[in-house]
């Protein structure tokens, strides 16, 4: 087997893609609940008017986490799993023959650090990534939960469209690749897998 990232594919990923499909789906269900339910039409009385920027607000913030507090995660994951796990690294000059002038000039090297044992570095950027995927995916998740919860209330189901919308949205934005992941990894670590 090749070590290129096409050939690194942790079990972990499929693991994530299972989640995220499965959040999808229960995200594009909630508009076929609150109809099949007959929350569809607004009722009277309906919930106070505070309620939709209070909700409107909270699903901001929602999002906004959704999408920083997984890279912090990652960050301090990473750093902590490549230590512990004594992943090993090689290191080698690399030129660029676009600034070699004559003889191999110290200046046109870029020093490349590769990991040794791409396979093993690859379940370990798995298992860092995994956590933090599942926290944003949920965090996205709650956006649409609120808007099922408006439904409910009795505001009907039209302005809790534009939450599963923004669920669906948050939710599109992550989905989980092997090449997503590894980047992360690569990112965090410095180092990265060959090529």
């Amino acid at each position: 087997m090749r070590d290129d990232p096409a050939s690194l594919q942790p079990p972990q990923v499929r693991t994530m893609q299972m989640i995220w499909g499965s959040l999808v789906v229960t995200t594009l269900l909630y508009p076929f609940v609150v109809v099949s339910t007959g929350r569809a039409a607004a009722a009277e009385p309906g919930p106070p008017a505070l309620f939709y920027g209070v909700f409107a607000l909270f699903s901001l913030s929602l999002g906004a986490m959704s999408l920083a507090l997984p890279g912090l995660m990652q960050k301090r994951a990473a750093r902590g799993a490549a230590l512990v796990s004594g992943l090993e690294v090689d290191e080698a000059q690399r030129y660029e023959p676009e600034r070699e002038q004559g003889f191999r000039d110290p200046a046109a090297a870029r020093v490349e650090r590769v990991f040794r044992d791409p396979q093993r570095a690859a379940l370990t950027a798995a298992r860092v990534y995994l956590t933090p995927f599942v926290v944003g995916a949920a965090l996205a998740e709650a956006v649409a939960n609120l808007g099922l919860v408006l439904a409910f209330l009795g505001a009907g189901i039209r302005p809790a469209l534009p939450f599963f919308a923004a669920a669906l949205g948050l939710l599109a934005a992550r989905f989980p690749t092997t090449e997503r992941v590894l980047a992360a990894f690569e990112e965090t670590t410095g180092v990265r897998f060959p090529r």
